[in-house]
Parts: structure tokens; sequence; C-alpha cells
């Protein structure tokens, strides 16, 4: 039987002396205190995309084609971000591998390194920042119209939660214009097809709206009624205005 993740990390590590060791109470704290830290590097990143989207649309509107430098720099920040998210999927599985360990000790770094180096080959890489960035820069940028307004602060009255987004980060088309809308436990909206093909052969991945840090479960999609309202309002004032 192949020794678990954690005990091989653990062998490793225990070959240089350097690396910090830490008690079982040790690790659930450092834990906790890595995924605040890669929340706050988060919410710098959404700031830089934003920054990046409207100095982008600006260059464009000067000089067509002068935005090819900033688009360099969102890839960056885009390679940045996916090393952050495969560090948060690294400590969630930090959280369960730990509990069947026993050792007295353990090699927190070490095994974050090891285990992000696993997870990338089969992690998808999320490009919804560039194409944001894309579309600003053809002047189709994030704008919210009021309709898109009602459905990121609005709940339902069946208890649902407020969808987060105005748009699928994947397809990038209006959360009102999506085929098949289903939606996550944080109340964000995809298209079915879309978030499915992220997902892959996987069972969760990390999200991919830039700036957030939880992970989309297959198990957890589900139709959203919150768009599916938002559909029928759509129709309906269709339907009145056909009729006046």
């Amino acid at each position: 039987r192949r020794p678990s993740l954690a005990r091989r990390a653990h062998r490793i590590a225990s070959m240089t002396d350097d690396n910090e060791r830490l008690v079982p109470v040790q690790v659930e704290s450092k834990i906790k205190e890595r995924v605040l830290e890669v929340r706050k590097e988060f919410e710098h990143l959404e700031l830089a995309f934003e920054a990046a989207n409207e100095a982008g649309e600006a260059a464009e509107r000067r000089t067509p084609g002068s935005s090819a430098p900033l688009r360099a720099k969102v890839q960056a920040l885009c390679a940045i971000q996916r090393e952050k998210e495969l560090e948060i999927l690294a400590l969630e599985a930090l959280k369960s591998d730990y509990e069947c360990w026993s050792a007295k000790e353990f090699d927190f770094e070490s095994y974050l390194k090891t285990k992000t180096r696993a997870l990338e080959p089969g992690t998808p890489v999320n490009d919804a920042p560039l194409k944001a960035f894309d579309a600003a820069v053809r002047g189709g940028g994030d704008t919210l119209d009021d309709d898109a307004e009602f459905m990121v602060v609005g709940g339902g009255g069946d208890g649902a939660k407020g969808v987060k987004n105005a748009k699928c980060p994947l397809s990038l088309k209006k959360v009102e214009d999506l085929d098949e809308p289903l939606e996550d436990l944080k109340g964000y909206v995809y298209e079915a097809a879309a978030i499915l093909d992220y997902l892959g052969r996987k069972t969760s991945v990390p999200c991919p709206v830039a700036g957030t840090v939880h992970t989309v479960k297959r198990a957890d999609l589900k139709p959203s009624k919150a768009v599916q309202r938002l559909k029928a309002r759509h129709l309906a004032a269709s339907r009145a205005k056909d009729n006046e």
C-alpha cells in the first residue's frame, strides 16, 4: 500500500533541517492563517484585474492595438492567481489528510509544495480574467444593467440566495441570457455546459470568478431559481410591450 501524500511529504522534509516543523495544534492554526493570507491576495488580484481592464479599454479608445502590453500583464496576473488557487486546493486537502496522520511533527511548507505540484496537471486553467480583459478592450466590459443589478443584490421569496455575478465567468454571457444557468452554494451562476466542461472529470474545482477563494463542487450545482425568475420578468415585460 502506497503511503499517503502527507507521509511522503514528511519523509522528503525529514531529509532537511531548514523547514518549519509544526505540532498538531499549530497545523490547524497555520491553515487558517494561510487561507486568510491567500484571501487578501485574491482581493489585490481582483483590484489589479479591474484596473487593467479600465486601462486597456482607455488605451484601445486612444490607439487601437495599444492594449497588448497590458494584456501580457493580465496573463502574468492569471499565472499568480493560478498559484493561489492551487494553494487553496492544497490547504483544503491538508485538512482531510492531516486528520489521518498521527506524527508528532509536520512540515507545512513542504506539504504545500508537494501537493500543489501534484494538483497542477489536473486542475483547469482559469482564464476568465483574460477573457474579461479582452471583452473590456472591445468595449464590452462588465457593466450592470438594471436587471443584472437586481440579480446581484436580490434574493428570492423562496429563500434562494441572490446571484453574485452579472455574467458567467466562462462563457461571458449575461446570466439572464444563459441557456441553462447553474448556481453554486455561494450564489455564483454559470452556463451549465461551460462549468461542466471546466469541471471535466473532477468533482470540484476553484471558482472561476476572479477574487473568489471557494471551490465549485459538481454535487452542489443546481438550477438557478433567481435567474429563472429574471427570465420570467423579461418574458412578461416583452409580452406586455407587444400588447401595447
